[in-house]
């Protein structure tokens, strides 16, 4: 692997469990504060595309690690 991914695979696994404390933070306030959530509804979609393109990206990490589905789900040590 080319050294510029492997430093973009590393920030990408220190940031995971950062964004999964956001994401529960935005999850409380969508469904406890519709006004608030309502408010800052364009930071929050902004925010959600960058999670979701960051998993995105750290899964595509992790399967190029092991090439094949079926192992690939199977060993734990890939997805973490």
């Amino acid at each position: 692997m080319k050294k510029w991914l492997h430093t973009v695979e590393v920030i990408v696994d220190k940031l995971i469990p950062f964004l999964l404390i956001i994401l529960a933070a935005i999850i409380i306030v969508e469904l406890t504060s519709d006004k608030l959530a309502e408010k800052y509804h364009t930071y929050i979609q902004i925010f959600d595309y960058f999670l979701i393109t960051t998993f995105i990206i750290d899964l595509g990490f992790k399967y190029h690690r092991i090439r094949n589905i079926p192992q690939f789900i199977k060993h734990k040590k890939y997805c973490m």
